[in-house]
């Protein structure tokens, strides 16, 4: 849980809580199998405005009139990657072995929702969010002194950059090698 903004005092707090808030709440659940271990995650992040925009400014997370730059360091992204005024939810299940890791993915990202609810909500109605579903699978295996793996991923983006109809797909195809098995 985290603020963009600050509250007046512990009175404003008391009465807003939720003004410019921001979380990510994620679960894991690890259970023996075999000589391995399942292991399913969850996670959900709410960076869009809350309720409090109806009555008072609430700046977009990662925005803010003085941090003009946006949140970074470096040039790197702090935070979650979905963006500003965003919110996404996904589910995974992984299962570990002595040789390695295979799983797979479900995500759904809404793309800066606060700047949709800005610029075209009274326009689109309820119809122009921009949301991308994604599904993946991955395998790592563990090869002599390091690591290989690889991944892929199939997503579906609805209304992309706001306009009604523009669906794409995307599909990614990862592979990698990491020298050095971590224990």
């Amino acid at each position: 849980w985290a603020r963009n903004d600050h509250n007046l005092n512990l009175h404003d707090f008391l009465l807003e809580p939720d003004h410019s808030r921001a979380y990510t709440f994620g679960i894991g659940k690890a259970v023996p199998s075999g000589r391995g271990v399942i292991h399913l995650r969850a996670e959900v992040t709410q960076l869009g405005g809350s309720r409090t925009n109806l009555v008072r400014a609430e700046p977009t997370y990662y925005e803010h009139h003085i941090v003009t730059q946006g949140y970074t360091q470096f040039g790197q992204l702090i935070g979650a990657p979905i963006g500003p005024g965003g919110e996404s939810q996904w589910l995974a299940l992984d299962r570990y072995s002595p040789g390695g890791r295979v799983g797979g993915f479900l995500q759904r990202v809404v793309h800066n929702n606060d700047f949709y609810y800005q610029r075209f909500a009274p326009i689109e109605s309820r119809a122009g969010h921009d949301v991308e579903v994604r599904a993946g699978v991955n395998v790592w295996r563990f090869v002599g002194f390091g690591e290989l793996g690889g991944a892929l991923a199939v997503g579906r983006e609805l209304n992309r950059y706001y306009v009604v109809g523009n669906d794409q797909t995307n599909v990614t195809l990862e592979t990698w090698w990491r020298w050095g098995r971590r224990h």
